[in-house]
């Protein structure tokens, strides 16, 4: 995730954290600085009340947004609703192997479907939306996005 590009309507949204040991906690986000993003993680399952527990200070580079059929039901048509850097390499996005840092971003689509765009790194979320290569191998729409649903990837794009 990008903390420069966070908007308030972000907190609350859902998102993962891949311990090193490959653990995945499910969290909200609560707020952020201009180092992390802050986000609860344990919260007794009250997660209407997310805003009155402790959030833990994340990396923005350790989480991804989380994404169920539910959430992506309530997103807005064409709505750019996560953006993030992964490397062209192996470890990321495997476009052209160059090793440079790309862009992507996910988009929701017309008729309830989604899909990821990317880029170089130095193209802003809108350019690499409309002139982007798609993402199109599930290892790394995973890399993107965190969905445990075959409903949920059943609805990409490709």
């Amino acid at each position: 995730m990008i903390i420069e590009e966070l908007k308030h309507s972000d907190v609350g949204r859902w998102v993962a954290y891949t311990a090193p040991h490959g653990e995945i906690s499910l969290g909200r986000i609560k707020s952020w600085n201009e180092k992390y993003i802050f986000v609860v993680y344990h919260c007794a399952d009250e997660w209407d009340n997310f805003r009155n527990y402790t959030a833990a200070a994340t990396n923005p580079g350790e989480i991804r947004v989380y994404l169920t059929s539910k959430i992506l039901e309530s997103l807005p048509k064409r709505e750019v609703f996560a953006t993030g850097f992964l490397p062209d390499s192996p470890a990321g996005l495997f476009m052209t192997g160059s090793g440079k840092e790309m862009r992507w971003v996910a988009e929701t689509g017309e008729i309830g479907d989604w899909t990821i765009y990317c880029h170089w790194s130095y193209h802003d979320a809108l350019w690499v939306r409309d002139y982007g290569d798609k993402v199109c191998r599930k290892e790394h729409i995973k890399k993107c996005i965190h969905f445990e649903e075959d409903a949920v990837f059943s609805r990409f794009r490709y």
